[in-house]
């Protein structure tokens, strides 16, 4: 950020510097009163503020919605943890009937703590090579 504010004003810092001594245009002299200073130095920093979002260039995406919407296709595949293959193990229905060649969901919930790391080993695998 600095990077860019530094930019911006470089080449004009001195034109843009503020007064030392602020100067009252209506009694054309230097002034100390109080009110005559805020109004002086506030007039400044508001001129500077334009100056400077004048020259900042546009964002590439015009809202946060649109790059968002870039990515709204897009799919990312977390590492699974024991906990969660845990959890998911814990939640198959004992009632259901299985297939010839399926485990029984019993069994699976029976050895799910062995069984565990093991298939976390796998899934992660799998997802790291895109199988």
């Amino acid at each position: 950020m600095w990077k860019l504010i530094n930019s911006l004003i470089s080449s004009e810092a001195k034109s843009l510097c503020p007064p030392e001594k602020p100067f009252d245009p209506i009694k054309s002299n230097y002034t100390s009163n109080p009110e005559v200073m805020f109004n002086i130095f506030n007039t400044y920093f508001v001129s500077i503020g334009q100056q400077l979002a004048s020259k900042i260039s546009p964002p590439v995406h015009d809202t946060y919605l649109e790059k968002v919407n870039d990515l709204k296709n897009s799919s990312v595949l977390h590492d699974a943890f024991v906990e969660e293959v845990n959890m998911i193990m814990n939640n198959l229905l004992v009632s259901k009937s299985n297939r010839q060649n399926d485990i029984p969901a019993q069994i699976l919930k029976l050895c799910k703590n062995p069984l565990s790391p093991f298939l976390v080993g796998i899934f992660n695998l799998c997802i790291r090579e895109g199988t």
